[in-house]
C-alpha cells in the first residue's frame, strides 16, 4: 500500500493478539508507526508488548480498540479513566449500543472516534476495501483517524453512527 507521509506515531493496539487487532498492528508498522499491543493474551514477541494499559498509554498518540463487541464500552471507559489525552479509536462492527459511552468519553474530554472496517483479518491490501468512519462527536479525532488512511487505496465512507447500524443490520 502507499506510504503514510505524515510523521510516525506512536499506537496502542488493546486486542492486538486477535485477527484484527493483529491486521491493523501490521498495517500501522508497515507505514512506518511504533506499535505496541496490551491484550491478555501471552507476548508472542512480534511487537512491543504493554503489559498494562498505563505502560502501553504512555506516550502513544492513538489507541485503537481491536476488543470483542461486548467490551468495547469498558475498553474505552478504562482509556479514559487514565485521562489519556490522544485519540481513541474502536473498530466496532455495530456502534449504536455505544453512543453512551462515546458521549460519556467526549464529556470527560477524551478525543474520540469510531471505524467499521468493511473487511477481515485476511485482507492483503486496502485495494477495494472500505472503512466507514463514524464520528463521535470530536471531528478532530475522526480526522486524525481518517489521516492514517486517505494516502492508501482505502474508500472512507463517513457515517453517522446510526446510519451505520442501518446499513451494517
Amino acid at each position: 500500500h502507499a506510504a503514510y507521509s505524515g510523521a510516525a506515531e506512536t499506537i496502542l493496539v488493546v486486542g492486538g493478539r486477535g485477527r484484527m487487532g493483529r491486521w491493523f498492528a501490521r498495517f500501522f508498522d508497515s507505514q512506518g508507526h511504533r506499535v505496541r499491543l496490551h491484550d491478555r493474551t501471552p507476548d508472542d514477541g512480534e511487537f512491543a508488548d504493554a503489559p498494562d494499559l498505563a505502560a502501553g498509554l504512555d506516550g502513544a498518540t492513538l489507541v485503537l480498540l481491536s476488543v470483542p463487541l461486548e467490551s468495547v464500552g469498558e475498553a474505552l471507559a478504562a482509556v479514559v479513566a487514565t485521562g489519556f489525552r490522544g485519540t481513541v479509536c474502536d473498530i466496532a462492527s455495530l456502534k449504536g449500543h455505544l453512543a453512551a459511552d462515546f458521549e460519556r468519553a467526549r464529556a470527560a474530554g477524551a478525543a474520540v472516534t469510531s471505524i467499521h472496517p468493511m473487511f477481515g483479518p485476511g485482507a492483503r491490501t486496502l485495494a477495494d476495501r472500505v472503512i466507514c468512519l463514524c464520528d463521535c462527536g470530536v471531528p478532530a479525532a475522526t480526522d486524525h483517524v481518517a489521516g492514517l488512511f486517505r494516502e492508501t487505496a482505502a474508500t472512507l465512507v463517513p457515517l453517522s453512527l446510526e446510519r451505520h447500524d442501518e446499513i451494517a443490520a
